[in-house]
């Protein structure tokens, strides 16, 4: 399912719940409710192994670079941290990989997580990771992720707190690790 689809999937009873790395931002619990933090995010840029910003260490590194994101997510608004950067809007992770893949961008922002499982099915594929005040500026608005549900849910949002009140961050982030380690390798 599209990314920019979840919300009116959830509105309309398609589906009960969004885990899918959303954050809880205000416009967005203008409309559903969210959960408590399960996670927290980290931004980083996805660049192909062997090109010009493999060797990228801050942001300005990626001054004038074709740069793409997921439309309707944070990371399409991050691309305007890019200086003088050409910005493109794709449908969804694959689109982004095969325009990295094909040169057709340079490269694209991701949650570390999509990264991960990326990286790991493409060798072509390297992530930039950023030391701090070297990358880009969130929010914690933007950064947190929880589970979304429908305002009328209360008695299902007030069950996955307390589902998630038992499980430790650290837990919580050996959790992602396994998943990311369960993704199908490159062939």
């Amino acid at each position: 399912m599209d990314f920019k689809g979840l919300i009116p999937a959830l509105e309309s009873g398609e589906i009960d719940v969004i885990i899918a790395g959303m954050s809880p931002t205000a416009e967005r619990a203008l409309t559903i409710n969210f959960s408590q933090e399960y996670y927290r995010s980290e931004q980083v840029m996805v660049a192909r192994a062997n090109g010009d910003y493999a060797q990228a260490t801050t942001l300005n590194d990626f001054t004038g670079a074709r740069i793409a994101a997921q439309i309707g997510t944070l990371q399409e608004s991050l691309m305007n941290q890019i200086n003088q950067a050409s910005k493109q809007s794709l449908n969804d992770y694959p689109s982004l990989g095969l325009a990295l893949s094909t040169n057709a961008i340079d490269g694209f922002i991701a949650e570390l997580p999509v990264a991960q499982g990326m990286a790991a099915t493409n060798s072509n594929f390297k992530i930039i990771r950023f030391a701090a005040n070297q990358g880009f500026t969130v929010s914690d608005e933007d950064i947190i992720v929880s589970v979304g549900l429908r305002k009328a849910d209360e008695d299902l949002l007030s069950k996955v707190n307390a589902a998630l009140a038992l499980i430790s961050s650290e837990t919580r982030n050996q959790m992602m690790e396994a998943a990311l380690a369960r993704q199908p390798k490159e062939a």
